[in-house]
Formats: C-alpha cells, sequence, structure tokens
C-alpha cells in the first residue's frame, strides 16, 4: 500500500520491536529500500535507535537510516542482521525473565527487586556498558563467575508464573489501574507527566 504512494527512491522505515524486517519487505517491488528504525519508549529520553536491515536491505538504504538519526541528534546502533526482537528487547527480556524468575522462586519482593535493578545494575550500566564491564572486571574473572552462575540462571522457555496469574486475573499493568502494582488515576497521571516532562 505505501509503496504505491511514494517514489522508488523513498525509503521505508518501520518502527516495529517484532515484525521481521525481511517480511515487511517480501512483497514489494523494491526491498531494497525497507529498513527498521527502532525507537525505544520513551522516545523523547532513549537517545539511541537500533538500524536493522532486512535480508534484502541495501547498504545505501542503511547509511542513509544512520544519517537521519544522527541529522536529530540521537545514536544510531546498527545490527549486522536482524534476529527476532533485534538487539535492544533481546537483553531487556533477558533481563526481565531472570528477574521474574527470581521473584517466581521467592528470592526476593517485587519492590526489592526493582530497587536493586535501578539502583544497581540501572546504575552501572549507565556508566559502563556491558562489553566495557568484562574488561573492567577482566576477562578471566567474567569466565570463573559465569563457568558456575550461568548454568544456574533462567532458561524459561514459558511465560513466568506471576506474570500468567496476574494476567489470568485481567491484571495487564496500568491500563487496568492493576498489574504486579495497583496504581491510582493520579498515580498513572504522574508517571506520565514526569516521562513527558524529563
Amino acid at each position: 500500500e505505501y509503496e504505491r504512494h511514494v517514489g522508488p527512491e523513498v525509503l521505508l522505515a518501520s518502527n516495529t520491536s517484532g515484525i521481521p524486517i525481511t517480511r515487511i519487505a517480501e512483497d514489494l517491488e523494491h526491498p531494497e529500500r525497507v529498513v527498521g528504525t527502532h525507537w525505544s519508549n520513551p522516545p523523547h529520553l532513549i537517545p539511541m535507535i537500533e538500524v536493522i536491515p532486512g535480508e534484502r536491505t541495501s547498504p545505501e538504504t542503511v547509511e542513509a537510516a544512520v544519517a537521519m538519526i544522527e541529522d536529530v541528534g540521537y545514536l544510531p546502533s546498527r545490527l549486522k542482521k536482524e534476529v527476532p526482537g533485534f538487539v535492544e528487547n533481546r537483553v531487556l527480556y533477558a533481563i526481565m525473565r531472570e528477574c521474574l524468575a527470581l521473584v517466581d522462586a521467592g528470592v526476593v519482593d517485587l519492590d526489592e527487586l526493582d530497587t536493586n535493578v535501578k539502583w544497581g545494575i540501572g546504575y552501572k550500566l549507565a556508566v559502563i556498558p556491558p562489553m566495557q564491564l568484562l574488561d573492567m572486571a577482566g576477562l578471566d574473572i567474567y569466565s570463573a563467575v559465569a563457568s558456575y552462575l550461568n548454568p544456574d540462571l533462567s532458561n524459561e522457555q514459558g511465560i513466568s508464573t506471576t506474570i500468567q496469574e496476574l494476567t489470568a486475573k485481567g491484571r495487564l499493568g496500568m491500563k487496568t489501574k492493576g498489574g504486579i502494582f495497583d496504581y491510582t488515576d493520579e498515580q498513572i497521571a504522574e508517571l506520565v507527566r514526569k516521562a513527558l516532562s524529563s
């Protein structure tokens, strides 16, 4: 539908976080001009945008998307190829899977887990990202810890029991005023205000 309304040189970019770019482009006459530009929520606060090529996306399309992102003052992160969830969501969902596994196993309360991640891991990763953190800690130290810790990390292929139980009760998050936590209209409005004013 879009292709009928624009010239063949016009780029078509999608903000999808799940649909493969290759699939979006598969029936197009010019699939080489389709690219993923995955913004993060809230987009006015998160300055990184993933650039995802499909199997038939041209290098020129990728470079044009990168230039557009740089022109608006944001940071492009180029993927060499597409994978389900791209990079950001894969890392995020790995973190959330482990967080939920710890809650499901009764290791930590929900509030305490959020405190740990927000003020511990969140601060750490904002200062030094994972690949640099490996170098700072030492690859030998990482190897030693990973040798016993990695086998104990969650490899859950399904959905957390906590999430399943809450969803079954119709507790879907802020949109139902209750999910993992309860929310009043005032709390929701304040959270939205904070996000928009930051």
